[in-house]
């Protein structure tokens, strides 16, 4: 057969269908109250929707060690990411 019915792997598949594609809350519920702090804060916090849903914030940080005549200069660039 092309297709095998297989009942455990098939109920998973629904759960994890269910949780990346979820439907909006109900307007006035608490779920929804929680989605809208959420956008709020990452909105003011200058983040992003990552391809995963995900809030995310990029900053580069540069710094440079002082440079004495015997010392080659020093230079750490560092990036953080913040999720939320």
């Amino acid at each position: 057969p092309s297709s095998v019915y297989n009942g455990p792997l098939l109920f998973l598949s629904s759960c994890l269908d269910w949780l990346v594609y979820r439907p909006s809350p109900p307007k006035r519920s608490i779920t929804a109250h929680y989605v809208d702090l959420a956008k709020s804060v990452a909105k003011q916090s200058c983040m992003i929707v990552a391809p995963d849903g995900m809030y995310e914030s990029h900053s580069i940080v540069s710094a440079t060690a002082p440079v004495t005549s015997t010392e080659t200069p020093l230079s750490v660039t560092a990036t953080m990411r913040a999720t939320l």
